[in-house]
């Protein structure tokens, strides 16, 4: 009798534990301005070894592509795999190489290394979901041209994440709903079954993923992430530093350098 009832016991403990992993939110994170932040990108551009060959290559079309995507950017968000696009189809290698440089000029957004972590212990599955081109993407995961972003990525499951890419000559892209159905399919989601935690600093981003049935999150800090996530019953813990935005610390600690107060006399 008393065996019975323990293999009674050990079989509701492995249902529980299988009905709480089938409750887990899987988080579709954003990379620029979200795990990434620009670096050096003026250096890289500056130490390029190929502006001569790009200059020599220059053409009036390809002025105007530029423009056509500069003006664009105002509007809306333009992955680096457009601009890529534009320099490999107006005969500019160079060009693509350059932009695939400064495109990867990043550094890991202070406190997000120690969250994507965290998560990771919690045993929650994390994805990209980004507007990065896949030709920059895909150099990003060289370990060791990028350690620092590694030890991000290594948490990310990359053979479910999703990028931008050219599909019929037209790049599909956030905010465009296609961009988060290609994610779905891919992994065979259903949204009414499953519980996908979008995390994006763009607005246009996160309403469309909502109004698609996800759970969006629009990225100001990492705090307030962190509260947010604790709002969905994952136990982060709150950090206790506090600041109005990311961007906003990196400036101060930016202008710190140049400025030194002047002594009361």
């Amino acid at each position: 009798m008393r065996t019975v009832m323990i293999k009674r016991l050990f079989f509701a403990f492995l249902c529980t534990v299988s009905i709480a992993q089938a409750q887990q939110p899987i988080i579709l994170w954003d990379i620029h301005d979200v795990l990434l932040q620009p670096y050096d990108q003026f250096i890289t551009l500056l130490k390029f070894p190929h502006k001569r060959d790009i200059f020599s290559r220059i053409s009036w079309p390809m002025l105007k592509n530029v423009g056509s995507l500069l003006s664009q950017h105002i509007a809306r968000e333009v992955s680096s795999e457009e601009y890529i696009h534009m320099a490999i189809a107006n005969g500019n290698p160079h060009l693509a190489e350059l932009i695939v440089a400064v495109a990867n000029a990043q550094r890991p957004m202070g406190g997000m290394r120690n969250l994507v972590q965290e998560l990771h212990a919690l045993g929650i599955e994390q994805h990209i979901g980004s507007n990065i081109g896949k030709s920059s993407f895909y150099r990003l995961l060289d370990k060791q041209k990028y350690p620092q972003i590694a030890a991000i990525f290594k948490y990310m499951d990359i053979d479910k994440s999703i990028v931008s890419e050219f599909e019929n000559g037209t790049v599909i892209k956030k905010p465009d709903a296609q961009f988060f159905e290609r994610y779905l399919t891919k992994n065979d989601i259903n949204l009414s079954q499953s519980n996908i935690i979008f995390i994006d600093d763009r607005w246009d981003n996160v309403r469309v993923a909502r109004s698609m049935g996800f759970d969006g999150i629009l990225f100001k800090n990492p705090n307030q992430l962190r509260t947010e996530l604790r709002k969905r019953g994952l136990a982060v813990a709150v950090p206790p530093f506090k600041y109005s935005t990311q961007r906003d610390r990196h400036l101060l600690r930016d202008l710190t350098r140049f400025y030194k107060p002047v002594a009361a006399s």
